[in-house]
């Protein structure tokens, strides 16, 4: 970590949590990295943020101890809506993933999105899967940071993949997805469902301008699934 990002996370520690549950969840991943990172934090907390140290400190310890036991399995013992540092390794296709959370490659499916096949084995590449892959792929791979969030509900589905919310620096991508027009909202299941609103806002905003799978007539259902189309 270099000393511009190790001020910037020093100075949204000073600042103290704010902005509800996220604004803690953001404070105290920032606090995890300068840890991490072996910064000291002395002189960083205001005298009034002291009182909330040692529950920070408390949280920060449960975090790491969840991080180092796990072995690509557990998933059950991460910590949910928490931003987990991980490691980007490659794209399957434009909702689909894989990438290292301490030592292990797991294969991570963006939350309650869908995109057009690009490598299904026995199907046809549909309209767009090229460019939502893509698009997945640059915004993984340019991102400083990447981080995997899980929702309260359930953590893999039947194939065994890792269901959450993948962060690029501040995008979430697969809302990023959604607002160009190369992903439909899909498999919303309670309650891994925090950011149904926001994603299918995102979604309204492509349909209204009509971009990438919202420029083929008939190509997309309500329900997000995509048809085959000439």
């Amino acid at each position: 970590m270099n000393n511009k990002q190790m001020n910037k996370l020093r100075k949204v520690v000073s600042a103290g949590p704010s902005g509800g549950r996220y604004g803690i969840i953001k404070w105290i991943i920032a606090l995890v990295f300068i840890l991490l990172a072996g910064g000291g934090i002395g002189g960083v907390f205001n005298q009034e943020n002291d009182s909330s140290l040692s529950t920070v400190s408390q949280s920060n310890s449960n975090i790491e101890d969840a991080l180092q036991a796990f072995d690509g399995n557990n998933f059950e013992h991460l910590p949910k809506m928490v931003k987990l540092p991980v490691i980007y390794d490659r794209v399957v296709d434009g909702d689909t993933q894989i990438v290292t959370l301490n030592g292990h490659d797991i294969r991570v499916r963006h939350l309650m999105i869908d995109t057009p096949e690009s490598v299904k084995e026995g199907t046809s590449v549909q309209p767009f899967g090229k460019e939502s892959s893509q698009r997945n792929d640059e915004l993984l791979s340019q991102a400083e940071t990447l981080y995997m969030m899980l929702d309260v509900g359930p953590a893999t589905d039947q194939y065994n993949r890792v269901l959450a919310y993948i962060y690029a620096d501040n995008i979430l991508v697969a809302e990023q997805l959604l607002k160009e027009g190369l992903a439909s909202v899909r498999y919303v299941k309670a309650p891994n469902n925090s950011f149904e609103d926001e994603f299918k806002a995102a979604q309204q905003q492509a349909i209204e301008a009509e971009l990438n799978i919202w420029s083929i007539e008939n190509y997309v259902e309500s329900n997000g699934y995509f048809n085959q189309v000439d």
